[in-house]
């Protein structure tokens, strides 16, 4: 049994109902400034690839995403699972799951998730 198992047992043991699942990969980048460190993860959802910078203040955040030609001005500020309800909604899905194996043979959009591609420019 793998670790993954073994932590979904002892989470029903302890009396946790799964409300949602979702599958993402994620590469995450550190890099060290003489400002502090940051972090730059690529996240590949069935929905869409994403972006999220995480940095000691906001000012290193905004530099590392000018410096990657990303615009400012499309960040999203909410999580993958509202948006994930926001394409259920528009696109009727009757999956409640956040899989690759339910997004097979389904083409999402930015304006699906009522968004706007940060490399658009």
């Amino acid at each position: 049994m793998g670790d993954f198992e073994k932590a979904k047992e002892f989470m029903e043991a302890l009396g946790y109902q799964k409300l949602l699942y979702y599958d993402k990969y994620r590469t995450t980048y550190e890099l060290q400034t003489s400002e502090g460190s940051l972090h730059v993860m690529l996240d590949e959802l069935p929905y869409g690839n994403f972006v999220e910078i995480e940095g000691e203040s906001s000012k290193m955040i905004r530099t590392i995403a000018d410096q990657l030609n990303l615009n400012w001005d499309t960040a999203i500020g909410t999580s993958y699972t509202a948006l994930f309800e926001r394409a259920r909604k528009v696109l009727r899905f009757v999956f409640r799951d956040l899989s690759f194996e339910n997004f097979a043979d389904i083409q999402v959009t930015a304006s699906d998730l009522r968004v706007r591609a940060a490399d658009d420019q």
